[in-house]
């Protein structure tokens, strides 16, 4: 009763929407279309909602977004509702004041969770499926119905889609520079695979990309869905080099017929590299992409941003296509986005076996992680 008061009597809404609120997505982007609330999701929670949707404002905190963030600055927002987010770290940009004052509405169905936000003006627990039908219900309105399809009319043109928030970096999401922007990579990525590929973005570079630039498509606005989460999954709060090798060989195993892309880096794949054999045995059509630059790309980068000493993170130059062959895997060389078009991606998604894509990335181009190495510089 007291949350249906809030809503009703809000006028500037913002859901935050993290990664446990995935059994309960379409309840709560019923509701917030019902009110109109803008959306921001943390970085574990990327995937959950359409880039693409109308409400959709961006990721906050660690890779995110400068308009996610200048939302919640901004004070004309009454209140914020804070789903499922267990509201780390990472999650809140190092710690963002901004973001932890009076205005917020924290809804978990894990009690820990609201220990992080005792400043709030109410807390909410229970199954968030149950409490988002319940709301909706007693809201009454039907949802604005939204026909528009969001992905593009022909083939390869990311830059038509509709989309309400810019990038740091949109010229390099659209160039054609040889060696190939991981900007670009991540933007092609839904164009060349099937519009309900799983996409696992392993610790480091990868996950930062993949959180600021990856945007699968996900036409469905509202509705109950099932409890499976979203299309792209990361593991930020530990950072393991190399789980999303033997975790995309897992969803593979949980989720035939569906697509599974794993987006790991050169120094993951030389950790953990050997697993794709589990794949190979299982005939599971697991694409690995690696990002090969040579480099922890993720240290080396963040020591450049703080001004530390350039230490411990060249990797040797590898052929990874070689080292997939070797154990009887397909594989291709990547240097460019024509290369990365021209690949016949229908046949390697029904292909009974593993596929690896050695992309040459620019080794200069740094993650968008300013917002952090801001946060750890300013806290040191």
């Amino acid at each position: 009763t007291d949350l249906c008061k809030e809503i009703k009597k809000c006028k500037s809404p913002v859901f935050v929407i993290g990664d446990e609120a995935g059994e309960a997505i379409g309840l709560i982007l019923t509701v917030a279309m019902q009110i109109n609330a803008q959306i921001v999701v943390t970085p574990h929670g990327s995937g959950l909602v359409s880039t693409f949707h109308p409400l959709f404002r961006g990721v906050i905190g660690f890779s995110g977004h400068q308009d996610a963030r200048a939302l919640l600055n901004d004070s004309s927002i009454d209140r914020v509702f804070i789903i499922g987010a267990h509201l780390g770290e990472l999650a809140c940009g190092g710690w963002d004041l901004n973001l932890f004052n009076q205005r917020i509405i924290h809804i978990e169905e894990t009690e820990s969770n609201l220990a992080k936000t005792p400043m709030a003006l109410l807390h909410v627990r229970g199954r968030l499926e149950t409490i988002f039908e319940t709301v909706s219900k007693r809201l009454g309105n039907t949802p604005q119905t939204i026909t528009d399809d969001v992905r593009p009319k022909t083939e390869h043109t990311s830059s038509e889609r509709k989309r309400s928030f810019q990038l740091d970096d949109e010229r390099s999401f659209i160039s054609d520079a040889v060696p190939l922007k991981p900007q670009r990579l991540m933007r092609e990525l839904p164009n060349i695979f099937p519009a309900h590929t799983h996409y696992l973005a392993d610790s480091g570079n990868s996950f930062s990309w993949a959180i600021h630039y990856l945007h699968p498509y996900d036409r469905r606005t509202s509705g109950q869905r099932n409890a499976k989460g979203g299309l792209v999954r990361t593991a930020l709060d530990y950072g393991s080099m190399g789980w999303a090798i033997g975790s995309a060989i897992g969803t593979a195993l949980a989720r035939p017929g569906e697509p599974v892309v794993c987006i790991t880096g050169d120094g993951s794949m030389l950790m953990n590299g050997q697993e794709i054999t589990i794949a190979i045995q299982e005939k599971l059509p697991v694409i690995f992409i690696v990002l090969n630059d040579s480099a922890f790309g993720m240290v080396k980068h963040g020591q450049k941003m703080t001004g530390a000493e350039q230490i411990g993170t060249s990797l040797p130059t590898v052929d990874f296509s070689m080292f997939a062959r070797a154990m009887g895997v397909q594989a291709h060389v990547i240097r460019s986005a024509a290369e990365l078009l021209a690949l016949d991606t229908k046949a390697i998604c029904q292909h009974k076996g593993p596929t690896l894509l050695d992309v040459r990335i620019d080794p200069d181009e740094a993650p968008p992680m300013g917002s952090r190495v801001q946060a750890l510089t300013e806290n040191k």
